[in-house]
């Protein structure tokens, strides 16, 4: 999870958690799960990140 964030934050973005979950319309906290690992995201959400780390301009389509 971390890494499709840092993709961003390494080169195409700086992305903040904060951002990043504004950005897919999550609330920070279930970020923050998934970042450590306390949870995993499904459904919707998986196949959400899957796109965004496939298609990195898709994110940024998303938000703006």
């Amino acid at each position: 999870m971390a890494a499709i964030r840092h993709k961003f934050r390494n080169g195409y973005l700086p992305l903040t958690q904060q951002a990043f979950a504004d950005g897919l319309g999550i609330p920070v906290k279930t970020l923050r799960h998934w970042e450590q690992g306390k949870r995993k995201p499904t459904g919707a959400a998986l196949v959400l990140l899957r796109l965004v780390d496939r298609e990195p301009a898709l994110f940024e389509r998303m938000r703006g």
